[in-house]
């Protein structure tokens, strides 16, 4: 054996990949909650300023 080897615990490898997918589970729905909160924040707190729009029209365009 290894000298290190005997203070690590030791976890069957069905138990580390449990681990990892409950891991990548959290951090998935961690930046969900994240974005939509940044969302829902620019929905509410942010107030879009008015402003007048010119666009000329074409002629040929306009009849179609």
């Amino acid at each position: 054996m290894r000298p290190g080897r005997a203070l690590q615990s030791f976890r069957p490898r069905s138990t580390v990949a449990l681990l990892a997918i409950v891991r990548l589970f959290v951090i998935l729905v961690v930046f969900g909650i994240v974005v939509v909160g940044s969302m829902l924040a620019l929905a509410e707190l942010v107030e879009p300023e008015q402003r007048d729009m010119t666009m000329t029209v074409q002629p040929g365009r306009f009849n179609k």
